[in-house]
């Protein structure tokens, strides 16, 4: 007999005499009030402290079985109150030593130790011992496979899939999901394939009208006017240049990032038209909305690989980052990204930090005399700091130097108070918020605190709605689970202040320089006007508006999202719901708030609906997920229901491809259908592009899911590898080809080009898309009146000079008629047709 058998005889025979002494009539006790059920559970026999005591056999088996589990979990700790129960049985299973690959022999070393300690025991009990270890090895054997991910490794290292154990009770532990260790490989990945989708060609074609001109002029004026606080916008010269001032109608977020990264970029104040016409200050000015993109899409990776697996990350990222609405728009200078990927990536730190388990930092400390000063010390509490401090020290000081000039009825040491000072305390706030946050204890605070952050740059980048959204998700969420626990771990009061230090310095400073006026035009013209009222007749649509959207949007992930909500709402609506399921119905109240939210308001742009795509891509990476683990009850009709939804949205597509580039622009009708290659619009985009051989190659990968059940791993890699390369081909196509329709940027080209001296003005005639303002760096001459009285008086007072117009195609046929002179209407010619939309025009006045 080996020395392990000895060993373990021995301790078998020691139990048993300690067992003997408490008498014959004890045993006989404890083996009638042994129930049946409790030998299909050996892992509850660890919250019996009696049957322990009374029945070594029961234990030995359990010890062979939580050993496994033991190994498993020793690279990832979980809470105290599950490490408390697990070290009991690990500590027996150390002392017996049993292996890993000599089940029967400890199997005959117990039978042995239980025949010696027993004389009672008879066949049957023994027979009933075996059953007990082959049932606890078998449930060893599943455990393990479940923790194991694609390479065979531990799950605990890249994200865990955990079930509360029976005889757990710690109620924290219940409701927490114990998280893994992302990658840094993966992250890496994770961050190359955005950059490889959105950045080769993301500064070569011109900028769209109307809002993304429009956006980034009003960044440039920061420089122009010197005022980083006020946002200030001008048509140009001219009858109707000076028509328009403030632009209150959108917080200042966006503004900031465009007007910071053209400072950056070189694109100062004295930049003139012709240089940003000809040169590609796009690259300058869409940098920062791709990084906005990108922190979406970073965080929602990092949630769903801790939380779900690894590849339900990879799978989430890859998903979002080619989605068609979230990659366009991530493209485009607008206030939608910076609202959108923020709060996105904001949700996801507070899931990771509500959901996943505690995570305890360690602790740095210092001493100064007779104090001593600790803090936590972790990446991941250094980064909050650094950017909860770079955010206030730049926004503090854009928003002060203005405001020394602003003073306000208040005296102080009997002098007057400027709203400078005022603002200042804002910095005072943020000084005991950093010098406090010291006694944070776990990364789950960090997360929370930084989701407060991070919602409030959303907020300055969209306005109320960007700062309340995310609260109304967390609020229907605590309503629907009626989880009011949640409370408690949400650190409202410190979250509150940190969320108004960042949101509200501008927005005070603003109302301090203008008063009422600034607060009614954006609150009240703005916000509430298009949430109750509406604003246009081609933002206005039916409750299936969206739903639409979201289809041209997800394309081509659609497919999977009905049978992943449903999927969703299925786990999330039982009675008892695992850590991971409620996760799970966090994100399904996510996306079904911005759905709902968006279609009840009445204005709708198609663009509106964006704040779901990032939580209809994290249900679709579950729904993949499940599907490889097998853990779908029909997964044959789900595949049928994505193979019938993708070839419906794919076929509306190719029957009108401008839906997408309507996503990010303003006029719907008319002429502006067009705008996109001429073959497309024929109906040749099968002919004339590789765009349907990857659509046909996605749906191929959709019915080999379907068909090829034991290559569904494969083929559901193969499928994200396929949606990767049309996110990529779509964004650095589609794009490329729509823009020169889209944008003046290639037409005022022209008029640089033809143009001998800065005096040959341009003439922007009935016209006002924002981009000949933009791109002429606001010296273009404004006619938007349909009265010609002004623009025709100040050409008497200019002839014998030659002017270049710009108008719409369709208003052409009116512009000789105004043309005040007949050496004007004799000599007007276009000069550039190219644009679908617009037409550049020279004439001699």
């Amino acid at each position: 007999m080996s020395d392990d058998k000895k060993k373990t005889n021995e301790d078998a025979e020691s139990k048993a005499e300690e067992t003997k002494a408490d008498g014959a009539s004890k045993a006989d006790e404890a083996k009638a009030d042994k129930p049946k059920a409790e030998a299909d559970k050996p892992k509850a026999e660890a919250d019996k402290p009696k049957a322990e005591a009374d029945k070594p056999k029961a234990d030995e088996p359990k010890a062979e079985a939580d050993k496994p589990k033991a190994d498993a979990e020793a690279d990832k700790p979980k809470a105290d109150e599950r490490k408390a129960e697990a070290d009991k049985p690990k500590a027996d299973a150390e002392a017996d030593e049993p292996k890993a690959d000599e089940p029967k022999a400890e199997s005959d070393a117990e039978s042995e130790s239980d025949s010696e300690s027993e004389s009672e025991s008879d066949a049957e009990s023994e027979s009933e011992s075996e059953s007990e270890s082959d049932e606890a090895e078998e449930q060893v054997a599943a455990r393990a496979a479940l923790d194991e991910d694609d390479d065979g490794k531990p799950k605990r290292d890249g994200g865990a899939r955990v079930e509360p154990l029976p005889g757990e009770s710690t109620p924290d532990q219940l409701n927490r999901v114990a998280t893994g260790q992302t990658d840094w490989r993966h992250s890496i990945g994770v961050v190359l394939m955005a950059v490889a989708i959105f950045v080769p060609q993301m500064g070569v074609y011109g900028m769209f009208d109307p809002w993304e001109t429009h956006y980034t002029e009003v960044g440039r004026q920061f420089q122009v006017r010197n005022d980083w606080l006020s946002t200030y916008w001008h048509n140009g010269v001219g009858p109707d240049g000076w028509s328009e001032r403030n632009f209150w109608s959108k917080p200042v977020g966006s503004f900031w990032m465009s007007g910071l990264s053209l400072k950056l970029y070189g694109y100062g104040a004295h930049t003139t038209g012709k240089q940003l016409t000809m040169g590609h200050p796009e690259w300058a000015v869409r940098t920062p909305f791709f990084l906005c993109a990108l922190f979406g899409i970073f965080c929602i990776y990092i949630m769903c690989a801790r939380l779900f697996s690894r590849r339900t990350g990879i799978f989430a990222a890859a998903i979002l980052a080619t989605a068609p609405m979230y990659f366009m728009i991530g493209r485009q200078a607008m206030t939608d990204m910076p609202y959108v990927g923020l709060m996105s990536g904001g949700l996801a730190l507070f899931v990771l930090g509500v959901f996943g388990e505690r995570e305890e930092m360690k602790r740095k400390s210092l001493k100064i005399g007779k104090w001593e000063l600790s803090w936590p010390h972790s990446p991941t509490y250094y980064i909050f700091l650094f950017g909860f401090i770079g955010f206030m020290t730049l926004q503090l000081y854009a928003i002060i130097p203005p405001l020394r000039r602003v003073p306000l009825p208040l005296k102080f040491l009997g002098g007057k108070v400027s709203a400078a000072a005022v603002i200042s305390l804002y910095a005072v706030i943020a000084g005991l918020l950093v010098f406090f946050s010291r006694k944070i204890k776990t990364r789950n605070e960090v997360y929370i605190l930084g989701f407060y952050m991070v919602v409030g740059i959303a907020g300055l980048a969209k306005g109320l709605i960007g700062a309340l959204q995310p609260g109304l998700v967390v609020l229907l969420y605590i309503l629907g689970s009626r989880e009011w626990r949640i409370l408690q771990d949400v650190v409202l009061g410190r979250g509150v202040v940190v969320a108004i230090c960042i949101f509200w310095p501008w927005y005070h400073g603003m109302v301090m320089r203008y008063g009422r006026s600034f607060w009614n035009e954006l609150f009240g013209t703005e916000q509430l006007r298009r949430l109750t009222i509406g604003e246009q007749a081609q933002a206005k649509g039916t409750f299936e508006y969206y739903i639409k959207q979201i289809g041209y949007g997800l394309f081509p992930w659609i497919a999977f999202l009905p049978a992943a909500l449903v999927r969703a709402f299925s786990l999330g609506l039982k009675r008892t719901r695992t850590a991971e399921e409620r996760a799970r119905l966090f994100i399904c109240i996510w996306f079904l708030a911005g759905v709902v939210l968006f279609t009840i308001t009445l204005t709708k742009y198609h663009h509106y609906i964006l704040p779901a795509i990032p939580p209809g891509a994290i249900l679709v990476a579950l729904f993949l997920d499940d599907l490889i683990e097998k853990k779908l009850s029909a997964p044959r009709v789900a595949l049928m229901i994505a193979g019938g939804v993708m070839a419906i949205v794919a076929f509306d597509i190719i029957k009108q491809p401008a839906h997408w580039v309507w996503m990010f622009t303003y006029l719907y009708t008319s002429n502006w259908a067009r705008g996109v290659p001429k073959a497309i619009l024929d109906g040749k985009l099968i002919m004339d592009s590789n765009y349907m051989i990857y659509t046909l190659s996605f749906s191929a990968a959709i019915l080999g899911l379907l068909v090829l059940p034991k290559w569904r791993k494969q083929v559901a890699w193969v499928a994200v590898a396929i949606g990767v390369v049309i996110g990529g081909y779509t964004i650095n196509w589609y794009l490329v080809t729509c823009a020169p329709h889209w944008s003046q940027k290639r037409v005022l080209q022209t008029y640089y080009k033809k143009r001998k001296s800065p005096e040959e003005k341009l003439i922007a005639w009935q016209f006002n898309w924002r981009g000949e303002t933009w791109y002429t760096a606001a010296s273009v001459v404004v006619s938007k009146s349909l009265n010609n009285k002004k623009i025709i008086e100040w050409l008497k007072k200019r002839t014998g000079r030659k002017f270049f117009f710009i108008t719409e195609r369709s208003r052409y046929g009116s512009l000789r008629a105004m043309l005040p002179t007949a050496k004007g209407k004799k000599t007007l010619h276009i000069v550039d047709d190219s644009n679908v939309h617009y037409v550049l025009a020279a004439a001699d006045i």
